[in-house]
This record gives C-alpha cells, sequence and structure tokens, in this order.
C-alpha cells in the first residue's frame, strides 16, 4: 500500500500557491495520475536569476549548472589582467513553467564577478560594471574594442530548446544578430545543422520568430539586476506541436544556452551544451487538441485498443456521452476541447488517467471550477471507481457525496487525522 508517510512528504514538497499542477508522477514505482485545477503563479522577472527561480527543487522548477562541458568565452592574453570573466558568460540555466499562464520562464546565470562579488552584468563583455561603455584599459589596448549596451550590435544571447530529444534543437529564443538592427528578444523556430554532432556543439539560427511564444523580457543595464531573463509563453501548445504529444510530467527536454559577439577582438563565444530537464508538473486544464475525441483520448497511451479505450470511458462515465454525439468517438471537437462541457472534459481527463492504468489517482482541486451539481455528479463518477484504484484528493472542500476513507488536515508541518460525519465512509 502506498504510504500516506510518502503522501505527506509528497504533499510538504509543493509550495502552496494560488492554483497548481496536474500531473503524471512516479514515487517508488508507483504510478501516479494528478487531475486538478490549481494554478501556479507567475514568476516575477527582476533581472536577479538566483532571486526569481531559486534552487527549491519544487515542481515545475529546473536548475543546469556547468557540468564540465560548457565552452566559456577565452579572453585574449593581453587583456586578461583587465578582464576576469566576460560578461558574455554562462555558468547555468534556470527555468520555471508554471501551468497557470502555461508559461515557461528562463533566466541565464552569470558567473561570479570577481571585481564585485555580484552575478556579472549580461551583456557587458569587458566587464566593467556597464554595458554600454567600454574600459579605458582595455581601450588603451583595443582602441576599436566596442562593448554594446542591452545585447545591441553584434551581441547575442539566448537558449534554444530541444523538444523531441533528438539532439537537434526546435526552438530558439533571445536575443541575436539574426533579425538585424534594432533587434529585440524573440522566440523562433530553430535553424540547424541537420548533423546531430554538429547541432550539439553551434548556436541555431533563428527561424520564422514565434509571436504567439514571444513572451516578456528583462535585461537591465544595471548590476543589480545582471541576469537576461525571458519568457516563452502557450509553452505546452508548442510542446504539442513539436513532439505530437502533450506536454507531460514525465515529458523531457534538453536545454541549453549560447553568449556571443562578433566584435569584441578575440573574445571566444559561450556554448552551454544542452542538457535534459524535466519540470515534474503540465498545464492547469486537460490538454484536449483540435481533432477527434478518440485521437485526444489516445494521446494518453497511443498503443490501446479500441476496446481499452471504451473500457476507460465507461469507467470514466463518460462513454455513454461519446457516443451521444453525432459521430460518436470519430467526432471533431475543437481547439482546447471546444464543444465539451467542463463536466464532460473532466470525465476525460479520468479516461486518459485510466488508460495509463495507475495505481494511484491523485486529484487536486478537482471540483473547485465546478458548480455544486457538477461537482456531486463528478463525485459519483469518482465513486464508482473504489476498489479499482487508490485515489487521494487535495481539496479545500470535498462535494458532500464523496465517499472517503480517511480524512486528513495537513498545515504547520503536521498531518491530523479528522473525521467528518458528514462524508459517507465504505469499506475500501
Amino acid at each position: 500500500m502506498f504510504s500516506i508517510h510518502s503522501l505527506f512528504k509528497a504533499v510538504q514538497s509543493w509550495r502552496r500557491r494560488r492554483g497548481g499542477p496536474k500531473t503524471t508522477n512516479k514515487r517508488s514505482d508507483i504510478a501516479l495520475e494528478r487531475l486538478d485545477h490549481r494554478q501556479l503563479m507567475a514568476v516575477n522577472l527582476t533581472g536577479n536569476a538566483l532571486i526569481d527561480i531559486p534552487a527549491t527543487g519544487q515542481p515545475g522548477t529546473v536548475i543546469l549548472q556547468d557540468n564540465g562541458t560548457v565552452r566559456h568565452p577565452l579572453i585574449p592574453a593581453d587583456l586578461q589582467g583587465i578582464i576576469k570573466v566576460s560578461g558574455l558568460d554562462i555558468n547555468g540555466i534556470r527555468m520555471a513553467y508554471t501551468p497557470d499562464d502555461d508559461v515557461l520562464t528562463i533566466a541565464l546565470q552569470q558567473p561570479d564577478n570577481q571585481k564585485t562579488g555580484q552575478l556579472v552584468l549580461a551583456g557587458d563583455t569587458d566587464n566593467n560594471g556597464n554595458g554600454a561603455t567600454v574600459d579605458p584599459a582595455v581601450l588603451a589596448l583595443r582602441p576599436s574594442f566596442i562593448d554594446f549596451g542591452f545585447l545591441g550590435g553584434s551581441e547575442s544571447m539566448g537558449a534554444f530548446l530541444d523538444l523531441n530529444n533528438d539532439n537537434l534543437p526546435d526552438v530558439v529564443a533571445g536575443i541575436s544578430n539574426d533579425v538585424g538592427a534594432g533587434k529585440l528578444y524573440q522566440v523562433a523556430d530553430a535553424i540547424v545543422n541537420p548533423d546531430p554532432i554538429i547541432a550539439a556543439n553551434e548556436i541555431p539560427i533563428f527561424g520564422a520568430m514565434r509571436l504567439s511564444n514571444t513572451g516578456a523580457t528583462f535585461l537591465s543595464n544595471d548590476p543589480a539586476a545582471p541576469s537576461f531573463e525571458f519568457q516563452i509563453t502557450n509553452f505546452s501548445d508548442m510542446y504539442l506541436e513539436k513532439t505530437g504529444t502533450p506536454l507531460r510530467t514525465d515529458s523531457v527536454i534538453k536545454v541549453g544556452a549560447f553568449g556571443n559577439s562578433n566584435d569584441d577582438d578575440g573574445i571566444s563565444e559561450a556554448f552551454f551544451p544542452a542538457q535534459s530537464a524535466n519540470f515534474g508538473v503540465v498545464p492547469q486544464e486537460t490538454v484536449l487538441f483540435s481533432g477527434t475525441v478518440y485521437d485526444n483520448l489516445l494521446m494518453a497511451n497511443p498503443l490501446a485498443s479500441f476496446e481499452q479505450v471504451v473500457q476507460a470511458c465507461q469507467m470514466a462515465e463518460i462513454h455513454d456521452a461519446i457516443q451521444s454525439l453525432p459521430q460518436g468517438y470519430q467526432t471533431e471537437i475543437g481547439e482546447r476541447g471546444a464543444g465539451l462541457s467542463g463536466g464532460q472534459k473532466q470525465r476525460v481527463a479520468i479516461a486518459r488517467a485510466l488508460l495509463k492504468r495507475p495505481k494511484v489517482l491523485i486529484f487536486d482541486e478537482a471540483t473547485s471550477a465546478l458548480d455544486a451539481q457538477t461537482a456531486n455528479a463528478f463525485a459519483t463518477t469518482v465513486n464508482a471507481l473504489r476498489g479499482k484504484v487508490s485515489m487521494l484528493f487535495v481539496t479545500h472542500a470535498l462535494p458532500k457525496t464523496l465517499m472517503v476513507d480517511e480524512i486528513f488536515v495537513i498545515g504547520g508541518g503536521h498531518l491530523r487525522k479528522v473525521t467528518q460525519p458528514s462524508i459517507p465512509k465504505v469499506a475500501a
């Protein structure tokens, strides 16, 4: 049996926010499926990667550090006494995915500035504390040395994502020479060398801009806010488009980064090779795409037979509703499940979960967005699953008709068992 202690530790690790994720997770070889309407709050961009995306280890946050494969910029011998670390350098990638708004936030972590003890200012190539001026000592040796402000001129910095795990970047985000004068932050399709070995070791080219995925960015010329931070919006939609599968808790992507300037007199580029990342959360809503109901259900288990799909839908009590549609399981639905009610989307989510054959279903605020009547109907569906799969509800308010065995209150670092006579209690 999956111990309450293990569940308590898992719940304690969730930092309570305004809403949250539904996930498929694995702990101690126990398959879990979480269905919820909680949301995570978006990351506030302040220009400091260490503060904005701290190394908490909570779901949704990933920190990639230099594992010995990063190519750091080389400083010419005559400048090494003046420039200790280049502002093009990168020694970490910090990321946070927030299901609330379906945004992936990326902050490029700079090395420590040996002169100030703070992080090096992004783009401050000569490390003089100002990305728009050049140290007089550097100019004395290199009169043509240029240090553009705000990653201007030929300076580039950003990150690339390999969503298919084929060692070929699919998307690139940042500020690049590829967009010419007056360049701005953008997310674009990546153009790469078809040879995976070469592609894994060179900066991808910015291709067609992805306007719907280009979010907010923060870049200052202030040493107190040294990091280049940016966001990729509609991330789960982009992931679905590029991979053909929905974003899940066990989805693994590869993320790398780069910093470069063609006009900095011998200071080479920084290249942070792609490393694997797993965010542990999925979007707030059930990911439904434009297509047939059947194809949407198969996203959970592409190898499932029609009989298995029907069985899962019958258990989730959505089979009859699907059969009543104009073309049954082959009925086309709109983007994000247009054409289905909120309760029907919830039941589709349960059917998907059951197609994965989980041992534990976690319902995380699963009824918070439903009216009382729909919530009680949903509870009736869930009650029918008793004895077929173990279930855990994380909620502020249980539907009155939901049958539970035990109730625990979690708060202040403690787990307390309570009784609530109004909730029917029956044997598991």
